[in-house]
């Protein structure tokens, strides 16, 4: 459930006239002459008590000796701000237990809670519906993903060091090519400007495949947040099977509604 109409409990009110300042605090139009009337019109009932976490959200009550019945503002902590006496300002019950206690005079029941108020929507469920979605890079990707993956890096090194111009220090020496052993003076030779550009482009090429799948995901999911340090550390940790094959194959529910 989220918020969609903040209010301002903090409004001046009138003794007596609860609905009022309960539509006032969100600035809903005058249209229920009472409380009872706005409970009968509420188009989103809920005659329960599982309040949303967070919300705002309007609380309703017949009374016994008064057929205009009673509204109050429910806050996110429990507290309940109402017309309960003759003040101008709205009388802050810590919690729902002492509003009703204080009515003892004139006992209220409990109806229910409401997500909007003479006709405005303050609160709304957000239903969030999912299915698997595969997804596949646009046409201007696809070259990324033939362009360059895991192994080709790894080609590219050897090639490189063959060549006698390689970049590779001996810790990603090893690391490539999965050897352990001591790394020859030779095998460390230093980079030229060209094997820094042939790798760097490699990386970028990779870079550009993580790139466009996060915008993918992120043009299907409707601009919905979703954790994309979580996918971009995925996508690295796959790196040793392959870059492209792991791409490929992921799968994330995405869809979103409400």
């Amino acid at each position: 459930m989220i918020q969609l109409v903040q209010p301002n409990p903090n409004i001046a009110c009138q003794p007596g006239w609860c609905l009022q300042y309960v539509r006032q605090t969100f600035g809903a139009p005058a249209v229920e002459p009472t409380a009872t009337a706005g409970w009968a019109n509420a188009k989103y009932r809920h005659e329960d008590w599982n309040f949303p976490a967070g919300c705002w959200v309007p609380v309703w009550f017949s009374l016994a000796r008064e057929p205009a019945g009673h509204v109050a503002l429910l806050a996110p902590d429990g507290s309940v701000y109402s017309t309960s006496d003759d003040s101008t300002v709205p009388h802050h019950h810590p919690n729902m237990a002492d509003l009703i206690a204080y009515y003892w005079r004139n006992p209220l029941t409990y109806l229910g809670w409401s997500e909007d108020i003479s006709g405005v929507r303050v609160v709304q469920e957000v239903a969030i519906s999912t299915e698997s979605v595969s997804i596949t890079p646009a046409e201007q990707q696809k070259d990324w993903f033939d362009m360059a993956d895991y192994e080709d890096l790894k080609r590219a090194i050897r090639e490189v060091k063959d060549e006698g111009y390689g970049i590779v220090d001996s810790v990603w020496y090893r690391k490539i090519n999965g050897w352990n052993g001591p790394v020859s003076a030779e095998a460390r030779i230093l980079g030229t400007d060209q094997a820094v550009n042939d790798i760097r482009a490699l990386q970028a090429a990779l870079n550009a495949q993580i790139a466009g799948l996060v915008g993918a995901l992120a043009a299907v999911n409707k601009g919905e947040a979703f954790d994309q340090d979580k996918l971009l550390e995925g996508v690295k940790t796959a790196a040793e099977t392959g870059v492209k094959e792991a791409i490929e194959s992921i799968t994330v529910t995405v869809k979103a509604d409400s």
